[in-house]
C-alpha cells in the first residue's frame, strides 16, 4: 500500500511539473525546447509559425536542466511588441506569450537563458511568423 501511494504521488508530481510541454488549444504551434549546446542557446523550431488569432506560444527548457529564463526579458521583440504579451511561469522553466495576431509578417525575438548561478547565456534572436 504504501509502495503504491508513493508511486503515485511520485508520478502526479512528474506529471504536473511537465505541465509546460503539453500542447494548448487548437491552432497553437508546438511548445519550443531550448537547449544549450557548446555554451550556445539552441531552440528545436525556427523559426516559429502562427496562424491563429491569440495563439500561445511557449519555449521550455527540459525537466532536470540548470538553465532558467530569467524573470525580465526572457523574451522580447524588436519590432511588433504589441502584438505579443509574455509571462515567465513560476519555475523559471518556461516563457508564454499570446500573439495577438492583428498583423501578419516575421517578427524577430530575442531569447534569454541563464545557469541557475544567474550566468546568462549569449542571447538568441530567432523569429515567429504571422502566416
Amino acid at each position: 500500500m504504501n509502495k503504491t501511494l508513493t508511486l503515485a504521488a511520485a508520478l502526479v508530481l512528474l506529471l504536473s511539473s511537465c505541465t509546460h510541454m503539453m500542447t494548448g488549444k487548437p491552432g497553437d504551434p508546438r511548445p519550443t525546447r531550448l537547449s544549450v549546446n557548446d555554451g550556445r542557446l539552441v531552440v528545436n523550431q525556427e523559426p516559429i509559425y502562427v496562424s491563429t488569432r491569440d495563439a500561445t506560444i511557449v519555449w521550455y527548457v527540459p525537466l532536470f536542466s540548470s538553465y532558467r529564463f530569467p524573470r525580465e526579458g526572457a523574451v522580447t521583440f524588436r519590432e511588433g511588441s504589441e502584438e505579443f504579451s509574455c509571462r515567465v511561469a513560476e519555475d523559471a522553466r518556461s516563457v508564454s506569450c499570446v500573439d495577438r495576431y492583428t498583423r501578419k509578417g516575421a517578427f524577430k525575438y530575442t531569447i534569454r537563458l541563464a545557469q541557475e548561478n544567474g550566468q546568462a547565456l549569449e542571447p538568441l534572436d530567432p523569429y515567429v511568423v504571422n502566416n
